[in-house]
């Protein structure tokens, strides 16, 4: 497939490691596909040569780097973003794709606004098949406060940081200079799509937002927030705890806090399901109820084994309860 002509104005940062190579294929050729010149940067946590070899096929608009070891997603993404020389950039994982129209939507928005540090828009949810859940997709559109945004510049910001409505990761084109002031900590883990947006929103700048779904996102079983893998609520917690540290962000506070507190408590659950040491589970527990006090942060707390008990009952009482249950 080939690329439109001229010097590529956007580098996709496409993360991976381990791909399915047909996702991998259908993202890289997603942005090649694209109206607008555009490059892709794969970026591998694994240094898997296969990898390497599959990424040499697609000419010259796509490179390959790895970091010389196996690395986490925020250090792979972070490397991987100061080395962008292009004027704009989007990451993109290795299992979603890009809408034809998604750099020919918004890289004109960015352009007409110098003040802006990003653009956004909405997206769709496919599943592992790569068919579109449209029900699912109106459903988060709603949850996460895209359905009632009107197109065009926004300049307050921080509601937006507050329900999590920009998809860093997926749906977003960010000024590469700005982005490169703010490198990705190893602290966010796979969560450094959500930091990224805390970042992009301390620089005080206005938005563009498309609600076009201009992209799409590849929902399915082994994705790091569907697993309730513990790196990501702990990222998530870290960002969250970065929020409340911010003074500026004071009209938000409250809103970090609860994310917070949900943040460490659902950490502390996946510590607990994953059998890791009892002080690491007690103090995310302690962690929550010191953000917002709760009857299963201070249970967790205070007994890891008697919550467990009690969360088993109550999942069996779930499933003894549901329709159709035992058929």
């Amino acid at each position: 497939m080939s690329a439109p002509g001229g010097e590529p104005r956007v580098t996709a940062v496409l993360s991976t490691f381990r791909p399915d190579f047909e996702y991998l294929r259908a993202a890289i050729e997603s942005v090649l596909a694209q109206r607008v010149p555009a490059c892709v940067l794969v970026t591998d946590s694994g240094a898997d040569d296969a990898v390497r070899a599959f990424v040499s096929g697609f000419g010259n608009r796509v490179s390959y780097r790895h970091n010389g070891r196996v690395v986490e997603a925020a250090e792979n993404n972070r490397r991987a973003v100061a080395e962008v020389r292009t004027p704009y950039l989007a990451l993109l994982g290795h299992d979603d794709t890009w809408e034809p129209d998604f750099l020919s939507e918004l890289v004109p928005a960015l352009d007409a606004n110098p003040d802006g540090v990003l653009a956004f828009s909405d997206h769709w949810f496919m599943d592992a098949a790569g068919d579109i859940d449209h029900a699912y997709t109106d459903r988060m559109s709603a949850h996460w406060g895209r359905s009632s945004l009107p197109e065009g510049r926004i300049t307050d910001v921080l509601p937006l940081l507050a329900s999590q409505a920009v998809p860093a990761a997926i749906s977003a084109l960010i000024r590469t200079d700005v982005a490169q002031r703010h490198p990705i900590p190893d602290a966010c883990g796979p969560a450094y799509d959500l930091w990224l947006h805390y970042a992009m929103a301390t620089e005080g700048r206005p938005y563009w937002y498309s609600p076009k779904r201009l992209t799409r996102w590849r929902f399915h079983a082994t994705s790091a927030t569907t697993a309730g893998r513990p790196d990501w609520y702990r990222g998530a917690a870290y960002t969250w705890d970065a929020v409340l540290a911010e003074p500026t962000f004071g009209a938000i506070h409250d809103a970090a806090r609860r994310r917070s507190a949900t943040a460490w408590l659902a950490l502390g659950k996946s510590l607990l399901r994953s059998g890791a040491p009892r002080e690491q589970i007690v103090d995310a527990a302690a962690r929550s109820h010191s953000h917002v006090p709760s009857a299963q942060a201070w249970l967790l707390g205070r007994s890891p084994r008697l919550f467990r008990a009690l969360f088993d009952i109550a999942s069996l009482r779930r499933r003894g309860s549901a329709p159709n249950a035992g058929r």
